[in-house]
Formats: structure tokens, C-alpha cells, sequence
């Protein structure tokens, strides 16, 4: 009996990491911008086929990783601290 119950629990728990990783990565494809409609069909059924795998291979492309970088921060980056080096292009002799 208490086997019985330990395996419902532990079916219960794979079956919602099962559901909640595959909804999500479900949404994930159909909100990318990179894919066409034909290959978000395709992936969305390989996602639910191949569920952990497949989504494991295709986050690489469908995932946004790079965030847009301000000029500010841009500057911020590649600035010396202190002011540093400044070229005004005069030359030796200040023409």
C-alpha cells in the first residue's frame, strides 16, 4: 500500500516537471522571432515527442541572450577610469 503511494507521488512529480518544462519551452518557440511558422510546427512537436532533449538542442537558437547595450553603458565599458589617454589629433607640434 504505502509502495503503491510512494509510486502515484513519484509518477505525479515526473508527469508536472514533465508538463511545466515542456509548456514552457512550448512557449518559448512560439514567441521566437527567428522561426518560421513551418519550423515552429516542427519544433513544437519534436518538443513533445523528444520532450527534454529536444528543447536542449534548439535553446541555443531560440533563446535571446544578448541584451541591447546603451551607448551609455557602451561608454561606461570602455572607458579608463580617471579620464585616461585623450587623442586630440594636433600631432607632435600642436597643428
Amino acid at each position: 500500500m504505502i509502495k503503491n503511494i510512494i509510486y502515484i507521488i513519484l509518477i505525479g512529480f515526473i508527469l508536472y516537471l514533465f508538463l511545466n518544462y515542456t509548456l514552457n519551452a512550448q512557449q518559448r518557440i512560439l514567441k521566437s522571432a527567428l522561426l518560421n511558422k513551418s519550423q515552429k510546427v516542427f519544433h513544437s512537436i519534436l518538443i513533445w515527442v523528444i520532450p527534454f532533449f529536444w528543447f536542449y538542442l534548439l535553446e541555443d537558437i531560440i533563446v535571446e541572450k544578448h541584451k541591447v547595450m546603451t551607448k551609455k553603458k557602451r561608454d561606461k565599458m570602455n572607458s579608463k577610469r580617471g579620464g585616461g589617454f585623450y587623442e586630440s589629433y594636433k600631432g607632435i607640434f600642436g597643428r
